[in-house]
């Protein structure tokens, strides 16, 4: 019996309300006809008021012989007689004039004065009445407030249910097992959000966290190539499995989660005063003061709001803690390559990385994860792809070149970079198009068909294919 409630509560709301209220009381309506005769008498003349005012309208037209004359009302001079000024040798010595404006003028009478307060006089007494009824119920209900409650409760429950239900069945979901170790085991999950709303199709992904295996994984891999989709998706699957839900996956068994620790993406807290390494560092504490071994943490680019070593170290300690102290699952992503080294000094921790295919000077991102660390940011490729200038873009290949090759000396600061007998960008007639470039702009020009472009779309291609010409 998840919904009771007594035979009068039942009688006495189906016999006060409407089958479909408004939502506030202050748009009347709410209850039904026969509850109230004094209501009921209100809301006649409200109904019929139109009905004598149509009435008087047709009467004062065959009374003067004038055929246009309207019955109108506005906020300044309520319900008047409107007549044409072509008219007004017509208009009776009864009529009052209220009113001029530039092609009419505008009367009362008594009859439609009468009328009017018969009208407002309804929906005034119409408002307050109903607003006291309102109350009168409301007091009435107020004996079988924990009924209400209870079924309140119990809607909101059977709503919760059927919604995972249709879910489930509509984004072919299924059902995970929970049990009582520590395991995380998920085959092709996938992001219950992005799944739905990407136009291509959604790279799922496979993570298999337990004391036999790995219970950390350091996620490394360029921007945009999924890595904060990953942790995302996987704490999304734990949180619904322990709701009730179907997951988005085509297995699912883990050990019950007792909290959920995410520190992800980066923000300034301006009112606080707190700069956005203050606020991950606020962050951070907090998890690792709370989190235990039953816990899931989510870690993503911690130490990036400082400077690089700083970062780096913090970084480190903390991964470090949460293998050796906490030892929960965990999932940790970052840019630092040098903590890809520490699965050599940690059995618990493994590596993986999002997969990409490089083809010649572009980077296709798979958002494959794979086992093993990333040997490569990609972070001009993500730049490229963003649509910085194409100049800039070689600039800082060639800046990168030059700090790799001497990456283990202490020679950097007499880099060609810093070289000021030149400028930091050469001239375009400097740094021509590839071979492969020119190809490529070729291919794209092959593949328009100028007969299906709107003329908006073919200036967007002109201007995509100039920027590509002259790297910009």
């Amino acid at each position: 019996n998840l919904i009771s409630a007594p035979n009068e509560l039942i009688e006495m709301l189906d016999r006060a309300l409407v089958e479909d209220p408004p939502f506030a009381l202050k748009e009347g309506g709410i209850f039904r006809s026969g509850y109230n005769s004094e209501l009921d008498s209100f809301r006649n003349t409200k109904i019929k008021g139109k009905d004598w005012l149509l009435e008087l309208e047709l009467k004062e037209r065959e009374k003067t012989g004038i055929s246009s004359l309207k019955i109108k009302s506005n906020n300044i001079i309520g319900y008047f007689i409107e007549v044409t000024k072509a008219n007004l040798k017509k208009v009776p010595e009864s009529y009052l004039r209220k009113q001029q404006t530039t092609n009419s003028e505008r009367f009362i009478t008594e009859e439609l004065k009468q009328l009017e307060t018969s009208i407002l006089t309804a929906e005034s007494k119409l408002v307050e009445l109903e607003q006291g009824l309102f109350r009168e119920l409301r007091e009435e209900l107020k004996a079988h407030t924990k009924t209400l409650r209870s079924v309140a409760q119990a809607v909101a429950e059977l709503d919760l249910y059927q919604t995972f239900a249709e879910i489930a069945e509509r984004d072919n979901l299924i059902k995970p097992q929970l049990n009582s170790s520590i395991d995380l085991k998920i085959k092709a999950g996938r992001h219950p959000i992005i799944a739905k709303t990407l136009e291509h199709e959604f790279i799922p992904n496979d993570i298999e966290l337990s004391l036999s295996n790995p219970l950390s994984l350091l996620v490394t891999g360029p921007n945009m190539g999924g890595k904060s989709t990953f942790l995302r998706q996987n704490a999304l699957i734990v949180i619904m499995s322990q709701l009730g839900s179907f997951v988005p996956a085509a297995s699912a068994s883990l050990g019950l989660v007792d909290k959920v620790f995410a520190r992800l993406g980066a923000a300034d807290d301006l009112t606080e005063g707190e700069s956005t390494f203050m606020v991950e560092m606020r962050e951070t504490s907090f998890i690792l003061a709370n989190a235990t071994e039953k816990s899931l943490i989510l870690i993503d680019e911690i130490g990036r709001g400082t400077a690089t070593r700083d970062g780096l170290a913090i970084a480190r300690s903390v991964l470090e803690w949460v293998i050796e102290k906490i030892k929960c699952r965990s999932l940790f992503a970052t840019h630092f390559h040098e903590l890809t080294e520490l699965d050599k000094t940690y059995a618990s921790l493994e590596n993986i990385s999002v997969k990409s295919l490089e083809q010649g000077t572009k980077v296709v991102f798979t958002h494959e994860m794979v086992r093993g660390a990333a040997n490569n940011s990609y972070g001009i490729e993500v730049a490229d792809l963003a649509g910085l200038p194409r100049l800039l873009i070689k600039r800082s290949r060639k800046i990168l070149k030059s700090i790799v090759s001497v990456s283990n000396t202490n020679e950097i600061n007499q880099l060609e970079m810093f070289d000021s007998n030149h400028g930091a960008f050469e001239s375009e007639e400097e740094l021509p198009q590839t071979k492969e470039e020119l190809l490529e702009i070729e291919q794209d020009l092959k593949n328009i068909d100028p007969s299906q472009m709107t003329p908006i779309e073919a200036l967007l291609m002109l201007d995509k294919l100039q920027k590509k010409l002259i790297g910009s």
